[in-house]
Order: structure tokens, then sequence, then C-alpha cells
């Protein structure tokens, strides 16, 4: 049995539980995001691309499909490149022959972030400082932690209000939560739910906050709101690996992240 605070993982090969990277970002695909598949005629590579001309990954994101060849999603990738005038990167496992086939186009290899997966359990303990977002006041408690945290000049709070709009945070399958210090927010958090995967995002502890076990009562929070039976996946930054790790998540592996030459 899973300690306190544990989640629950499968018993099969974990790195075949969830194949398709696809699906970790199908969860924001309705709220956040344009998809250009029927753009470019294909339905076996997903791309997205945002409203806003921002570096960030997982808004202007390909990925491919079980079915997809290597070929096709490089080609795709282009194409919505070429078309919509946004950066493009394209999302593989580290070491597969995809992420070989970049590498081979001259593509730009970004940071690394880790795939990981948890089945949550149904008796996590919840910390009584948690606060599920429900209004506009206490979605602006989450959007002050991340405010706190942008790099002054940029141009990051306009992503902020973005991704941490009231639409988002209030949206029928969101949840998102705040953790406070006595009437301070310190740790915030958000689940999205999709037809098959739950993901969770933007996961932030102010800095002079760390250490406390504040992420690990967001994170225990939201598995504990998440729907029993469907998996809960993220993507981790190498140096939060090991939080996620004792918190019960497995980790399928690194995902390279390249940004796509035309």
């Amino acid at each position: 049995m899973p300690g306190p605070g544990k989640a629950v993982g499968p018993t099969d090969n974990h790195r075949t539980a969830v194949p398709e990277l696809t699906r970790g970002l199908d969860s924001l695909r309705e709220l956040l995001i344009t998809s250009s598949d029927e753009m470019v005629g294909s339905r076996r590579v997903m791309s997205f691309v945002s409203t806003l001309d921002l570096a960030a990954p997982f808004l202007h994101a390909t990925l491919s499909s079980a079915q997809a060849t290597d070929a096709e999603v490089i080609a795709q990738a282009m194409a919505v490149t070429r078309q919509s005038g946004k950066r493009q990167y394209i999302w593989s496992w580290s070491g597969s022959s995809l992420s070989v086939e970049c590498w081979q186009q001259g593509f730009e290899m970004g940071t690394h972030v880790a795939g990981m997966v948890a089945w949550p359990d149904a008796d996590l303990p919840i910390s009584g400082n948690l606060v599920q977002v429900t209004s506009h006041e206490e979605a602006e408690l989450f959007r002050a932690v991340h405010l706190d945290m942008c790099p002054r000049g940029g141009g990051q709070e306009e992503f902020v209000h973005y991704f941490a709009s009231d639409k988002v945070l209030l949206s029928s399958n969101v949840k998102a939560i705040v953790r406070l210090d006595g009437d301070q927010p310190v740790s915030v958090g958000l689940l999205c739910e999709g037809e098959h995967v739950t993901g969770l995002y933007w996961i932030k502890t102010r800095c002079a906050f760390r250490g406390r076990g504040y992420g690990k009562d967001v994170v225990n929070g939201l598995l504990a709101l998440a729907r029993p039976g469907l998996p809960v996946e993220l993507q981790s930054t190498t140096a939060g690996r090991r939080l996620y790790q004792d918190l019960g998540f497995l980790d399928l592996g690194l995902i390279s992240r390249w940004r796509v030459v035309t």
C-alpha cells in the first residue's frame, strides 16, 4: 500500500500506460490553444498554436500519435511554422528516432522536461490551508503567485493573465488551488481534465516559502480533486522530478523540445 500522500501507479509497463505525448496537452486544447490539425490535413499529428507570440513550447507544439511517422511529424511542424508565422516546437521522447531526425534536420534543442504519470489514491491527506479557486478574488490570489515570480519586462505578465485568466481558472474542466501561509498566497497549481487524462499545470511556490512542503500540499490537493480512474500527467523540470517521485509519480523519461527551423 502507498504511504501517506502517495499516488498509486499502474502494475504494467508504465512507459506504455500512457503512450502518446498528445494526451499530455489534450486537456488544454479547447481552453487555450487553436489546433492546426485540419490546416495541414493530418489527424495522426497534433499541432497547437496559441494567440500569444511567446516562446512557450507547450503553446506552440507539434506531437505525434502512435501511428504517425517521423517524416509526417516534421512536415506538419514545418507547415504550421510557415503558415502561422509563429514559433513551433516538436516534443519527442529523448533518444527516440524522432529526436534523432530533429537533430539531423538542424532543429534547435531546448530544455528537457520529465514526463510523469500517477493514478491518484482516494485517501490522500489534504492540508487545511488550501483554497479551491471558485471566484474572481481567489483567481487573483492564484495570479499573484505567478506574477510575483515573473521576470520584469519580459512579457511574461501577459502570459500569466492569459493562462491564469478567470475564464481558465473558473472553467468547468479546471480546478485550481491556492496554498495560504496565514493570509498570503504562497503556492498554487491547477488541473485540467481531458477525456482520457488529467493534466497538472503551473505548480509554483514562491521562492521564500520553498522547502516547507507547500508544493506537496498543492499537488496532493489537486490529486484529491482529480477524476477517479483517469491517469494524471505532468511535465516536470529536471529539478522538480524528485518532488513528484516522492509523491508517487512514475517517471516516464525525458522529453526533448526541438524548435523547428524552416
